[in-house]
């Protein structure tokens, strides 16, 4: 196992992954760090845990909403 250090709001975090996965890894951490640190400067003043849970929602629609466009894509194919 290898383990990656990664900075999420200003606080270095660290996590164990595959070997061979490190840079997955490092480009989704930041990828979350850039999108809260947009959520902060949006929202102004909040928790930590209320940017966490807000990121959360918003990709869990955008998940859902992927969703919906490849059934859309696969019934096309299907169809």
């Amino acid at each position: 196992m290898a383990e990656v250090s990664f900075t999420i709001l200003g606080k270095t975090e660290r996590m164990q992954c595959e070997d061979g996965q490190e840079e997955t890894l490092l480009k989704l951490a930041n990828r979350i760090n850039e999108r809260l640190m947009e959520l902060k400067g949006a929202m102004g003043n909040v928790s930590d845990q209320k940017l966490y849970l807000t990121l959360c929602l918003m990709m869990m629609d955008e998940m859902i909403d992927a969703e919906k466009i490849i059934d859309g894509i696969l019934n096309q194919i299907q169809a």
